[in-house]
């Protein structure tokens, strides 16, 4: 098993964070900022930000760093 984790600057904490393996997509519902996220692909994957929206419905523009 292992983890990634998302850092969120602004909105309204609990957030709900969809993330996708590129063939299917998985949600995880009161993410807080930089809570791990644990996973266990069975081959290499990388995993992409679809969306986050905060407590209050506001979706987040979204920037990716590397």
């Amino acid at each position: 098993m292992t983890s990634f984790r998302v850092e969120i600057i602004g909105g309204e904490a609990p957030f709900t964070l969809t993330y996708s393996d590129g063939s299917e997509d998985y949600m995880e519902f009161s993410y807080m900022s930089n809570d791990p996220i644990d996973v266990s692909p069975e081959f290499n994957v990388t995993y992409s930000i679809v969306s986050v929206v905060d407590s209050k419905g506001c979706e987040a523009e979204l920037l990716l760093f590397s």
